[in-house]
C-alpha cells in the first residue's frame, strides 16, 4: 500500500529535476509529422496513488513462473515520469523518460527512441525503447488489468526495445514491431534477436472501430522453485534449471480482437484474446509435453457525467488450462505450481475521473477483485499533474 504525503510530492520532484529528460503516450507514436509542435519540450509527468483494500495476501495466478504468481501487487506503485522531446527535423523526432518506480525507490529509463517519418501522416519507423502498439488498447487505469497482468506481470505501463514499423491510410493503421520481449516473462533474448513478433491492425468502418493484435514469442524459457521452496523469478535459460527448478522451454502465441464505438453518448470497448503456450516443462522429476491456455475477455463503458467528470465501468474474465502429458505429470504439475486452475478470475471495476485543469486529474477507483476464491475489495485514489518546464 502506497503512502501519500506532500512531503513525498517534494521528494519526487527534487529527484526527477535532478536528473536529464513527455511522458510518452503508450504505443508507437502518432503525432503529426509536419513539424508544428515546438522544436523542445521537457514536461514533468506527477502520478501519485493512495490505495486502500483487503489484508490478504494477493491471490496468485496459476502460471509457470509469473511474477504475478508470487506477487500480484495489491496496488500499482506511483510512477512518475520526466521526459525530454525533441524535433531535430520536420520527420524525425526524439524522446527520452525517466520514471520515478515508488516500489524500488529508484529511477529507471522507460523511454528512449527514434522515429523517423519516411512519408509524413503515412510511414513511420521507431527504434529504441518504447511503449508497443496494441490494437484499440484499453484505457488506463491505476491498476493494471487481468489482461496485462497476464502477459507483463502487471506492470501498469509496458515497455520494451526493438523497431516498429508504422503504417497509416485513411481508416486504417498498422503497426508491425520486432521486439526483444523483455516485457514478457521468460520471452528476452539475448543479443539482437527478437523475443516478441508484434502486430496491431486497427480499421474504421463507419462509427466503429475494429482492432487485431497478434503477437509470437518464438522462445519462451521459465522456472520455478520447487512446491514449497518460495518463487525464483529468474527467467534465464535451460541452464539454470538445477535440483530445485521446474522449468519450461518452449514457445508461445496471443492473438486479441477488439471493438470499440459510441452509443447513445457512451463509449463501450470489448475485447477477447487467448494465449496459448507449449513446450517441455522438465525437473529432477522427469520431463513432460506442456500446453497451457488462457482465454480472456473484457468489456469497458464510460460516459461524460458532469462538466469535467466521466464515470467508467470494466469487467474482466480469465480462464486458465494446463494440459501436462506424460510420466510424472501430476507431480510436475505440482512442482510448477498449476497443478490446480480450476478457478477463473474476476475483477469488476468502477472509476470516476475529474479533469481539474488542463494537464491535471483526478481519478477514484474501486474494485471487486476475485482473482482468488475469496472476493476481495481495493480503493484507489489518484492525482497526475504535468508540469512544462521549458517556456
Amino acid at each position: 500500500m502506497t503512502h501519500f504525503s506532500p512531503t513525498r510530492a517534494l521528494a519526487i520532484l527534487s529527484l526527477l529535476a535532478s536528473s536529464t529528460g513527455s511522458w510518452a503516450h503508450d504505443g508507437v507514436v502518432h503525432d503529426d509529422d509536419t513539424g508544428a509542435a515546438p522544436a523542445q519540450q521537457l514536461t514533468l509527468d506527477l502520478d501519485l496513488r493512495q490505495g486502500r483494500g483487503s489484508h490478504t495476501p494477493p491471490a496468485t495466478l496459476t502460471q509457470i513462473d509469473h511474477p504475478a504468481a508470487a506477487n500480484l501487487r495489491e496496488l500499482n506503485a506511483d510512477r512518475s515520469t520526466l521526459g525530454w522531446q525533441a524535433r531535430w527535423l520536420p520527420g524525425l523526432q526524439t524522446q527520452w523518460a525517466l520514471s520515478y518506480d515508488r516500489q524500488r525507490e529508484q529511477l529507471a529509463n522507460d523511454q528512449a527512441w527514434l522515429r523517423w517519418a519516411a512519408i509524413p501522416g503515412t510511414l513511420a519507423l521507431q527504434a529504441g525503447r518504447f511503449s508497443p502498439a496494441q490494437a484499440l488498447a484499453a484505457d488506463e487505469w491505476g491498476r493494471s488489468s487481468l489482461r496485462d497482468t497476464l502477459l507483463t506481470g502487471g506492470h501498469d505501463h509496458w515497455h520494451d526495445s526493438g523497431l516498429a514499423l508504422q503504417l497509416q491510410q485513411p481508416g486504417r493503421r498498422l503497426t508491425v514491431s520486432a521486439l526483444r520481449g523483455e516485457s514478457n516473462p521468460g520471452t528476452r533474448r539475448t543479443g539482437t534477436k527478437a523475443g516478441l513478433w508484434l502486430l496491431a491492425l486497427e480499421q474504421d468502418i463507419g462509427p466503429l472501430q475494429l482492432g487485431l493484435t497478434a503477437a509470437d514469442t518464438p522462445r519462451v524459457t521459465r522456472q520455478n522453485a520447487l512446491s514449497g521452496d518460495g518463487h525464483n523469478h529468474s527467467h534465464g535459460g535451460a541452464s539454470g534449471c538445477q535440483s530445485t527448478l521446474a522449468c519450461l522451454n518452449g514457445d508461445g502465441q496471443w492473438l486479441e480482437l477488439a471493438a470499440r464505438g459510441q452509443l447513445y453518448g457512451v463509449t463501450l470497448r470489448g475485447a477477447a484474446g487467448s494465449r496459448r503456450e507449449q513446450g517441455k516443462l522438465s525437473s529432477p522429476t522427469g520431463k513432460v509435453d506442456y500446453d497451457g491456455r488462457t482465454d480472456w475477455l473484457a468489456l469497458e463503458a464510460s460516459a461524460p457525467l458532469v462538466a469535467d467528470i466521466d464515470g467508467s465501468v470494466r469487467y474482466e474474465r480469465l480462464r486458465l488450462q494446463h494440459t501436462l502429458t506424460g510420466t510424472n505429470a501430476a507431480i510436475l504439475a505440482k512442482e510448477a505450481g498449476i497443478a490446480s486452475s480450476q478457478h477463473q478470475p474476476e475483477v469488476l471495476g468502477v472509476r470516476l475521473r475529474w479533469q481539474a485543469a488542463k494537464n491535471q486529474q483526478w481519478s477514484l477507483e474501486w474494485q471487486e477483485d476475485q482473482t482468488g476464491p475469496h472476493s476481495r475489495e481495493r480503493w484507489l485514489l489518484r492525482w497526475q499533474h504535468q508540469f512544462s518546464l521549458l517556456p
